[in-house]
């Protein structure tokens, strides 16, 4: 059975997702092979690069806009039209064509919509499973013809129920991380030093002042790594220029951080907070901005799996310190982190999986 997951590159989250999903899908539900496809590389690939610069830019210096737009659109709880249809169809019939899917998988709600919208005008059956890559109910993720949702939580399952999905094509599946976030051991709560993981995703978002390292690095008894990702101005302005911070640039180790730490400071996306989950690493938050990033520092506050931080100021490090050093505090966290994994049932994916997998086998006969 081949199982087409579609994703694009807007940030590295829902690449990520798709990635961890094709293994998973091979490794656990019995696919013979999968294909993760950028779909808008795939289908404009002389202007992709162009589009995702744009994204980036927009979310560097125009958070405002995107906000606004992200908050109406949901607000009108309306689907949009899936913008240049026409064009992109045709794409989307070529790549079903090259790949024959038996099922397809989604980490994007544009290419969720898309596949909605192809299921609607052929009367397909083709099975659509979409992952929803944020603790996220927006409008612009639920599809009619989308065949079951993975979820991050039962909060979010409740949400989503609330919206008019059918419960019984939700799955609380949390959202999928790399195998070896899972493996990751307990910290010892007895050691003296403590280790403070400090990352700003794969465009490396960090905080930006001076002061902030500054105070970091004369906290007593903390060693400090920053992970600046592909922030290389970050990674020049700060490495080697403290005796307590180590810096890194982009690293396919962060597993290895995350189990040397005790605590993570980093953006909360849906990604970085579920290997955090995964790992039982509490997460500090500072100052996030845009919508999807609100809704995961409140799913960090509602849960106690961390603290959230919506305004920068100078008593931030000596705060993070302090929390730090409060073992009671950080061990209701980790419990509570604990309490989030127990919750998780891949029984209706791997249900859906082996249904696939049967009907292929019955159409080949």
């Amino acid at each position: 059975m081949t199982a087409l997951i579609l994703t694009a590159r807007f940030g590295l989250g829902h690449f990520s997702v798709a990635n961890t999903l094709a293994a998973e899908a091979k490794e656990k539900y019995g696919c013979d092979s999968t294909r993760v496809v950028d779909f808008f590389e795939y289908a404009m690939p002389n202007h992709s690069q162009e589009l995702y610069k744009s994204y980036k830019l927009l979310v560097n210096r125009g958070s405002g806009i995107y906000n606004l737009y992200y908050k109406t659109s949901d607000r009108n709880n309306r689907k949009n039209r899936v913008p240049f249809l026409h064009y992109f169809m045709k794409a989307l019939y070529k790549l079903l064509g090259e790949t024959r899917p038996a099922v397809v998988l989604s980490t994007l709600p544009f290419c969720s919509q898309l596949l909605s919208a192809f299921k609607e005008q052929t009367g397909s059956t083709l099975p659509l499973i979409t992952c929803i890559t944020d603790i996220s109910t927006h409008i612009e993720w639920i599809n009619s013809h989308t065949d079951l949702y993975l979820v991050a939580s039962q909060s979010l399952k409740s949400r989503l129920a609330a919206r008019g999905v059918e419960p019984a094509r939700i799955c609380i599946y949390g959202i999928p991380v790399k195998e070896r976030f899972k493996c990751i051991p307990p910290r010892s709560p007895e050691s003296a030093e403590k280790h403070l993981l400090i990352m700003g995703g794969g465009m490396g978002l960090l905080p930006r002042k001076r002061q902030f390292y500054d105070l970091r690095d004369q906290l007593p008894g903390v060693k400090t790594v920053i992970i600046t990702g592909h922030n290389t101005e970050a990674y020049s302005r700060l490495h080697g220029q403290y005796d307590n911070i180590e810096v890194v640039g982009f690293t396919g180790e962060v597993a290895k951080y995350m189990e040397w730490c005790d605590l993570i400071v980093s953006k909360p996306g849906g990604i970085t907070l579920f290997e955090a989950i995964q790992a039982a690493r509490p997460i500090v938050v500072i100052h996030p901005f845009l919508q999807q990033e609100i809704g995961n520092a409140n799913f960090i506050i509602n849960h106690n799996i961390g603290r959230v931080f919506w305004r920068d100021g100078p008593e931030i490090p000596q705060d993070i310190g302090s929390l730090l050093h409060n073992e009671k505090a950080i061990g209701t966290m980790r419990r509570n982190m604990v309490l989030l994994k127990s919750a998780l049932d891949d029984t209706p994916l791997k249900d859906a999986m082996t249904s696939c997998i049967r009907e292929q086998k019955v159409r080949a006969s």
